[in-house]
């Protein structure tokens, strides 16, 4: 069990697009998909239960944003493309452009992120590693013009 924002659908397809039409990761081997389910699906938060030492119980089940402006990708050494979550929050509201309260989203993670697509019998947690390697700067990188605006729902997953 793990408790994750699960990506909405339109998120997944825009995401999906975006990276492929700029990293290509299937031109090098990887799949958009895990051994248990179609990537990208989600940005861990914590393992087991929600911890509400990073963030309180009442965030679960409440819809989520997350801002995504970074996709890295290593086909050499990790066999993983992930893009790195520069924002998530919970929002008061379902209108991002009103004045309403937003909620920092934490997570176990040192960086925040949505593994994207892996190499055949490569584990997600890889992305971790990839990201947090010292040669990362070495790897593909590609910045996104504009941010991607990506929504789900924060949910505690087997």
């Amino acid at each position: 069990m793990y408790t994750a924002v699960k990506l909405n659908r339109p998120s997944i397809q825009l995401l999906t697009w975006a990276i492929k039409a700029t990293l290509n990761p299937e031109h090098f081997g990887l799949k958009f998909a895990s051994k248990s389910y179609a990537l990208p699906h989600h940005m861990t938060i914590n393992l087991g239960k929600i911890d509400t030492k990073l963030n309180m119980k009442e965030y679960l089940n409440k819809k989520a944003f997350l801002q995504v402006s970074k996709a890295v990708m290593d086909i050499d050494y990790h066999g993983v493309c992930a893009c790195e979550v520069e924002k998530a929050v919970i929002y008061q509201t379902d209108d991002l452009l009103a004045d309403g309260v937003s909620f920092r989203i934490n997570t176990m993670n040192e960086k925040p992120h949505i593994t994207c697509a892996l190499a055949k019998d490569v584990n997600p947690v890889a992305s971790n590693a990839m990201l947090e390697d010292k040669y990362a700067e070495n790897f593909r990188i590609k910045i996104f013009k504009d941010p991607l605006l990506l929504f789900g729902v924060v949910q505690e997953l087997q």
